[in-house]
């Protein structure tokens, strides 16, 4: 009937794996398509099964069981997710670092949130990334970089071993404090209360 969906999609699976596969499920897409026939749906549930198990990738679910039914304008999936991958342990690597840079690797690994046991998610890897390098930027190296990172899952064992190489550039220090466009204030005035340490290691914060 015209206005009516080509189907209606239900997903039975824990709350976590059922938000996501009902917010990224591509499937989702031709819900409304009022002329999806029975063999385009038949090749687009096929495609959903590899879709789905990308999808769990991301929350560590590397080896689910999945169902997926398709019966009178209703497609249900049914998900046994398995295990959740936890994390083992993390290498770090730093290129070009230089001969006093022992206390800055020691502060990026001793705060680094992804410790063993954890679970291993897409979002929490890419914060633990992201954070990490946050802490190199933060005080004495501005410009450093991520230039590498791996996640080695093994769906057999349910663990992922991460490594993650950093490149933290040249250390900088605080230069002289230049004023342009001043013209309602001193310059000299605004030095002064900015109080940049001149010559001092820089520091974001500061």
């Amino acid at each position: 009937p015209a206005g009516q969906p080509a189907f209606t999609l239900e997903v039975h699976a824990p709350d976590d794996v059922r938000k996501l596969l009902l917010a990224h499920l591509e499937l989702q897409r031709y819900r409304d398509l009022p002329d999806l026939q029975p063999n385009e749906l038949s090749r687009l549930l096929v495609a959903a099964d590899a879709n789905a198990r990308d999808l769990l990738g991301t929350l560590g679910y590397f080896s689910p069981d999945i169902t997926i039914e398709s019966k009178e304008r209703v497609v249900e999936i049914t998900v046994q997710p398995g295990p959740q991958t936890t994390v083992t342990g993390t290498q770090f690597h730093f290129d070009h670092a230089p001969a006093d840079f022992a206390r800055t690797q020691a502060r990026v690994e001793r705060n680094w949130p992804l410790t063993p046991g954890d679970a291993f998610t897409q979002q929490a890897w890419d914060n633990a990334k992201t954070q990490g390098l946050r802490r190199l930027q933060e005080r004495r190296y501005p410009t450093a970089q991520l230039t590498a990172s791996r996640a080695d899952v093994n769906a057999d064992t349910h663990s992922a071993a991460l490594s993650v190489t950093y490149d933290p550039g040249p250390a900088y220090r605080f230069g002289a404090l230049s004023v342009q466009g001043s013209e309602r204030y001193d310059p000299d005035g605004a030095r002064r209360i900015a109080q940049l340490p001149t010559g001092a290691v820089y520091s974001e914060s500061e």
